[in-house]
């Protein structure tokens, strides 16, 4: 494209590689745009994780192009399609690991952090953490009684003294929130 020394006279004699490059930079400057408007960059001290950062950066750029090339028409009026796409790309990549993650018994703090992600953990899945024990809330530590049981209505660990009754698994409490 580019092998010889051709130069634009009209141009003040300057090379057409020059030439050509400033045709074309307007493309570079607009990806440089988008990828500012909202990237994963953070500080570092580490020059190979900065690399890695614009890599990400690049890479779901590229990926939105090729998805609005084959889909012209996804969410075409609205003005923040990028934004769009990188929390769906970002909710994709999550999903695997959440799903994992809450099939695990989870700490009272993961299965928060699952649902404000906005993530729903089903039936069968907690039916999975219903089977391992856990002190009844109820009675805390004093008697320290440990029960593989939980609640129907808020899911915390609850001994058969603290049901209503046996079949339904519903603490004091929450059977008090229905009366």
């Amino acid at each position: 494209m580019h092998h010889d020394d051709a130069v634009n006279a009209e141009q003040k004699n300057k090379p057409q590689i020059v030439l050509d490059y400033n045709d074309t930079r307007g493309g570079v400057d607009t990806a440089d745009q988008l990828v500012r408007t909202y990237s994963v960059w953070r500080k570092v001290k580490r020059w190979p994780v900065v690399c890695f950062f614009n890599l990400l950066d690049i890479a779901a750029l590229n990926a939105l192009i090729i998805w609005i090339m084959n889909d012209p028409t996804w969410e075409g009026r609205k003005k923040y399609r990028r934004w769009l796409f990188l929390k769906q790309l970002a909710r994709s990549l999550v999903n695997p690991w959440i799903t994992a993650r809450a099939n695990k018994p989870p700490s009272r703090k993961v299965h928060r952090a699952i649902l404000a992600a906005g993530f729903e953990i089903t039936a069968s899945e907690r039916e999975e953490v219903v089977g391992t024990k856990c002190r009844c809330y109820l009675c805390g530590k004093k008697k320290g009684r440990k029960m593989q049981y939980r609640c129907n209505g808020c899911h915390k660990p609850v001994c058969l003294s603290h049901c209503s009754t046996h079949t339904q698994y519903k603490c004091v409490s929450c059977q008090e929130e229905n009366n």
